[in-house]
């Protein structure tokens, strides 16, 4: 059941990610000129620490107990922070 409600919500994150990548670049500034700055994208948003720490060690090949282990956190968030990954 929690397997079936977490993909549900990676589904729902992935439409909206596709909803923000084709939302305008830019945004309006208040005069209603644009503004020159693009709007921070989900993959320039600062990163949780705990998701930095879990990113860092599956990209040195440690799997997700050994990841559930060494930050004693349970293998299920492991696996939805790994899903929820930006590639």
């Amino acid at each position: 059941m929690l397997l079936t409600e977490a993909d549900e919500k990676i589904a729902r994150l992935r439409q909206l990610n596709q909803s923000l990548e084709s939302f305008s670049a830019f945004s309006p500034k208040i005069d209603g000129s644009e503004d020159p700055s693009p709007v921070r994208s989900i993959e320039q948003a600062e990163i949780d620490p705990i998701h930095a720490q879990v990113y860092t060690l599956a990209d040195e090949g440690k799997t997700v107990s050994q990841i559930a282990s060494a930050l004693a956190r349970p293998s299920g968030e492991i696996e939805l922070i790994l899903a929820l990954r930006q590639r």
